[in-house]
């Protein structure tokens, strides 16, 4: 019996440097009430070798913010937080995984200035701003708990999982995106397929599963739905309608390049909807330029 062919594997990452812009949408729709928050920058990625595996180092640009209301303070008050993260580095294992934050000493003084700063700032009385002050001081507590924070940003599981050497038909362990209500996370199962790009010297990957009903809260996320029906129908004549039994989706796909192992471009979207009534999606693309 002949032996079956070598399960293709993700092209191997290389030192090299790569330019990228990043826009990320946030959509709610409820009963008829739409909001959606778009958020651009630029990203520098270099990749270095290291004697103890491979290091990849994220500048990000200024973001800028776009919604669908008014800009709002706290949402001003987090572009500012986020020039905590404008600097990583970060140091990866084979499979592509965090496994340490290179230059925390410098995000954590920068991160207490920039924290004094922003107390000298706030009113007394602002609870709201002094509680998100106090969670992202506890986030620069340690490298752990900063690098517990990136989670919470779709960006960088989209780009990093892409920086591995790895067989696409091997089991991949479950896709979490956290806080994608308030506090409770969707689990997917992640299936993975590679075609070759026509003319060009990068492989496409393809990504999708389902929601992981094993992991999934799945009475917390409906309670969540059922609320935020409940809230945008308040003005309605009647009775609120019933919700509609909830779809979930993840795709993803990516271009990658064969000589660095560095994507090209990247899409994903992530969506929980029920019916016509309510949808939350998230979307990103990655572009290099």
């Amino acid at each position: 019996m002949a032996a079956a062919p070598p399960l293709p594997v993700a092209p191997a990452l290389r030192p090299a440097v790569a330019h990228y812009t990043a826009t990320s949408r946030w959509e709610a729709y409820a009963a008829g009430d739409f909001q959606a928050t778009t958020v651009a920058k630029t990203l520098r990625l270099q990749v270095h070798s290291l004697a103890e595996g491979m290091s990849v180092t994220l500048e990000s640009g200024p973001p800028s913010l776009r919604t669908s209301t008014d800009t709002e303070p706290l949402a001003e008050l987090a572009q500012r937080l986020a020039a905590l993260y404008a600097r990583l580095e970060l140091l990866l294992t084979p499979a592509g995984e965090v496994a340490a934050l290179l230059n925390y000493d410098a995000l954590r003084q920068a991160g207490e200035q920039l924290l004094t700063e922003l107390r000298a700032t706030t009113a007394p009385d602002d609870r709201v701003t002094a509680t998100l002050l106090d969670f992202t001081e506890r986030q620069l507590a340690s490298p752990a708990a900063l690098l517990h924070s990136l989670q919470f940003d779709y960006l960088y599981q989209t780009l990093l999982p892409g920086l591995c050497h790895q067989p696409f038909g091997s089991p991949r362990p479950p896709r979490r995106f956290a806080g994608f209500f308030d506090k409770t996370p969707l689990w997917f199962a992640e299936q993975v397929t590679a075609e070759p790009v026509v003319g060009t010297e990068s492989v496409g990957l393809r990504v999708h599963g389902p929601l992981d009903l094993q992991r999934t809260d799945s009475v917390t996320v409906q309670n969540h739905l059922a609320n935020a029906l409940q809230l945008a129908a308040a003005s309605w004549p009647g009775q609120s309608p019933p919700l509609p039994t909830p779809h979930f989706c993840y795709e993803a796909a990516y271009t990658m390049e064969l000589a660095t192992g560095l994507p090209e471009h990247a899409e994903l979207t992530v969506y929980a909807r029920a019916g016509q009534l309510l949808n939350k999606e998230y979307h990103l693309t990655l572009a290099r330029i």
